[in-house]
């Protein structure tokens, strides 16, 4: 990677509003969350003494990639493309589990998943 072609007020920018996208949705999912009584209750294995939301998540999710994607160019950096579709993946499969307690999918599968689309996008073949 040549360092000379770095857009640092690019970083930057996406930086300020990855942070302000995250801190701004965190309230209403909290929110929704407790509305809809998606909580970890505290059991033997948690450190926490009451209900905690899990979809905390999401906010800090959607902070990644909305000024990932506002503020980078798939000209410039072409795995882009890749990285958003592994990272919505993950994304869907954790937001499955907080929402369903369901281990018919175990979650090695879905990095297995991800690392697939690497290798497509590196051109690369298992032989």
């Amino acid at each position: 990677m040549n360092l000379n072609n770095i857009d640092y007020w690019g970083v930057l920018l996406s930086f300020i509003s990855a942070c302000l996208i995250s801190y701004l949705s965190v309230p209403p999912i909290v929110t929704l969350a407790k509305a809809k009584m998606l909580c970890a209750l505290p059991n033997g294995r948690t450190s926490h003494q009451g209900a905690v939301p899990t979809l905390g998540g999401i906010a800090i999710f959607a902070g990644f990639i909305i000024s990932a994607l506002l503020f980078s160019s798939y000209i410039v950096f072409p795995p882009l493309p890749f990285i958003t579709a592994g990272c919505l993946i993950i994304f869907f499969s954790g937001l499955k589990d907080d929402i369903f307690i369901n281990k018919e999918f175990n979650p090695k599968y879905r990095q297995y998943i991800v690392d697939i689309l690497d290798n497509y996008e590196k051109n690369m073949s298992i032989q």
